[in-house]
């Protein structure tokens, strides 16, 4: 049986080499996804009790919904304000899924 060249091994060795590194980058890669999963499950998590306790701002002033205190403290704001506010809620909504699904509480 005749031996492979030096060369034949050396591209073998090289390929090897670089098989592992992509099945390493992989798995790197799959737990990186993993965590932030978890993380963003996390978030949501802590949204939750946070819009529970946000549930309880209403009637604590006298007020019916949140949408209710929203509307009481848009009426305070500067017309300067009000464009900078819309325009902080635009851009936040135009952002893809996965900042959004971070920053809106789980319905």
């Amino acid at each position: 049986m005749r031996r492979p060249s030096l060369l034949t091994r050396s591209l073998i060795t090289h390929s090897e080499k670089r098989g592992n590194r992509v099945v390493l980058l992989a798995s790197n890669i799959g737990q990186f996804q993993s965590e932030v999963i978890d993380s963003l499950d996390l978030i949501d998590t802590r949204n939750g009790h946070i819009k529970e306790q946000m549930d309880l701002v209403p009637t604590a002033h006298w007020l019916q919904s949140l949408e209710e205190v929203k509307n009481k403290l848009m009426g305070l704001l500067t017309p300067q304000q009000k464009a900078a506010y819309e325009a902080s809620v635009k851009h936040i909504r135009d952002q893809d899924e996965t900042p959004t699904r971070s920053l809106m509480p789980p319905s």
